[in-house]
């Protein structure tokens, strides 16, 4: 009678989880809403949101809006919308991006970027790098003369950052042609080779630029701050994944046979 009563039991703590269970499933099976005779289920939810499934607010937002999408489809049906050759192309093309996107996907995923590659790259790019930065600030005029009473203007103690606001034509003359710190690489090479000539707090100039004439004041000079490659380790990834891919399509060009037209053929095909 016991071992009657015990196999029961384990009976029907088996037949639990299958139960719930199966109430699971059609909970997810059966409809939230029907649309026009069209069904949207919990699964579907779930599916174009994943978070829906913890949050009923969220899945109350999802569901309003697949029912506002299942109206669309329904009515550029009734429109006969799907039969338009914008739409039968349109989806040739979603369908063959996809299957580029797909192949560039697998051929990353079977050629993927090493942490050595990273560390690499990374110690190219700090090579490369600027050894300084610089903090100055210009004035910039349209007019030599203008320039060179400025700079006189200077040197007899007027206030660089009065005269920036006065005169200068950048967009810097409103905070006293302040340019904040820049890496050298970011100064164009005259002006950068003017700096390097002057020490702190000298003013020099005028020099020719692309708007007219600037006057330089040197601020400051300092070491550049090199990045962590834990901070750009997923920039440089990325950066390595599109050359990767790049080689790719230069390898499958180099291995096929591409007849090109000639440019007189291609222009009469263009209408």
């Amino acid at each position: 009678m016991r071992f009657t009563q015990a196999g029961n039991c384990r009976t029907i703590k088996w037949l639990v989880p299958v139960i719930a269970l199966c109430f699971s499933g059609n909970i997810f099976a059966n409809p939230m809403a029907i649309v026009n005779g069209t069904k949207i289920t919990r699964a579907e939810i779930n599916q174009v949101n994943p978070e829906a499934a913890k949050d009923p607010i969220l899945a109350e937002q999802t569901l309003q809006n697949l029912i506002n999408r299942t109206l669309l489809l329904q009515q550029a049906k009734k429109e006969k919308l799907d039969q338009k050759a914008s739409y039968v192309n349109g989806v040739k093309a979603a369908k063959e991006n996809l299957l580029i996107e797909l192949a560039l996907k697998q051929y990353v995923t079977s050629h993927p970027i090493t942490q050595e590659e990273i560390r690499q790259r990374y110690n190219t790019l700090k090579s490369e790098a600027p050894k300084k930065q610089y903090r100055t600030r210009e004035i910039v005029v349209s007019q030599y003369h203008e320039a060179r009473k400025i700079l006189e203007d200077l040197k007899k103690g007027q206030s660089f950052t009065s005269l920036a606001a006065e005169y200068s034509t950048a967009p810097n003359a409103a905070i006293g042609g302040e340019n904040g710190w820049q890496n050298g690489d970011q100064i164009s090479a005259p002006i950068l080779n003017l700096i390097k000539k002057i020490k702190l707090d000298m003013v020099a100039g005028p020099i020719s630029v692309p708007t007219g004439y600037t006057i330089i004041q040197l601020l400051g000079e300092r070491p550049t701050t090199i990045t962590p490659l834990k901070n750009v380790a997923v920039s440089i990834k990325n950066e390595l994944t599109n050359q990767r891919t790049q080689e790719y399509i230069s390898t499958l060009r180099k291995n096929a046979k591409i007849q090109m037209m000639t440019k007189e053929s291609i222009g009469r095909g263009i209408s």
